[in-house]
């Protein structure tokens, strides 16, 4: 087997061409905003990367978050990127965000890499209590053509608040705290890893609640989305959470192509789980980031390479 350092360059090479960058030994990874958990584990997978060849630079392409690191990786601008399982199922299937283009068929996933909760934050002061609760509100749905504004749309609609009863504004997370602070918008959704750093802050300087998804229209949004799990954010996760929250969840996935070499990509699969550790230490959750829960409810078949190495694991995945 050619080594890992012969592989990345041919990868880096050929994928930097590609993506008309002007040369170089680039490997870029999509990631979302500064401060996220999506931007600070794709700098831990950079690190990874550039730890074992230090002759590749890795770099973190900041975005939006799900749609553009699909779409990115998709039309060979960058060769990783993390995007919820919802939003890769869209784009597999030109749905949602992706209706009416062709099916994005050619994206593989190399691992899961942990759930995502969606979060409804809102003042305490507001006494907003459910979903439905939110009529008449200003609400902050995330970032133009994110996961989380799909989630905030999706979870309206099925409370049955369309725009006419509820006023959206595009907001990245942290603009959206500074809104919630100020005042300026009343609740905002969030899909993220719970605890989320920015929300922990928030929670640090004014009173919040998280707004829970459960009874009709927790039953709803899972018979309707193959890919939301049931999920819940125990008590005391943020400041003044004084009691279990019922939501739902989305894993992260992390993908590539498959113009991407059979090659490159075991051998990278293979160095993210011997580093599993600095993976899991480079967000602030609990979760295991290990072979069997990587290939859970992922709804891209996997690149050959990854599932050589799942395979040599004694784990089958499509």
């Amino acid at each position: 087997m050619k080594s890992w350092k012969h592989a990345l360059l041919i990868i880096s090479l050929l994928l930097f061409s590609a993506c008309g960058s002007g040369g170089g030994n680039t490997i870029q990874i999509g990631s979302a905003r500064p401060s996220t958990n999506y931007y600070s584990i794709a700098e831990t997978i950079a690190e990874i990367g550039a730890n074992k060849n230090p002759n590749v630079t890795f770099e973190v392409a900041e975005s939006s978050g799900s749609e553009e690191n699909i779409r990115n990786v998709s039309s060979g601008r960058i060769q990783f990127g993390i995007a919820q399982a919802d939003v890769l199922y869209d784009a597999v299937n030109a749905e949602g965000l992706f209706e009416d283009e062709p099916k994005m068929n050619h994206l593989r996933a190399v691992a899961g890499l942990y759930p995502e909760a969606i979060q409804i934050i809102t003042r305490k002061d507001r006494e907003m209590y459910t979903v439905p609760g939110l009529w008449g509100a200003t609400i902050g749905v995330g970032d133009s053509h994110s996961g989380t504004e799909q989630n905030a749309f999706f979870i309206l609609r099925a409370a049955n608040l369309n725009e006419n009863l509820v006023t959206t504004q595009n907001l990245s997370v942290s603009d959206a705290c500074q809104a919630l602070k100020d005042g300026a918008i009343d609740a905002f959704f969030y899909t993220s890893g719970a605890p989320s750093a920015l929300i922990e802050e928030l929670a640090n300087e004014i009173e919040i609640s998280l707004i829970p998804i459960d009874g009709e229209l927790l039953n709803v949004l899972l018979e309707e989305h193959p890919y939301f799990e049931e999920y819940v954010i125990p008590s005391g996760t943020y400041v003044g959470q004084n009691e279990d929250i019922q939501t739902i969840s989305i894993e992260s996935v992390l993908i590539t192509s498959d113009q991407e070499s059979d090659e490159t990509v075991q051998q990278f699969t293979e160095d993210l789980f011997a580093n599993r550790k600095q993976i899991e230490d480079s967000i602030k959750l609990q979760f295991t980031f290990d072979e069997p829960t990587a290939v859970n409810h992922i709804p891209v078949p996997f690149h050959n390479g990854a599932k050589a190495y799942y395979q040599s694991k004694g784990i089958d995945v499509q």
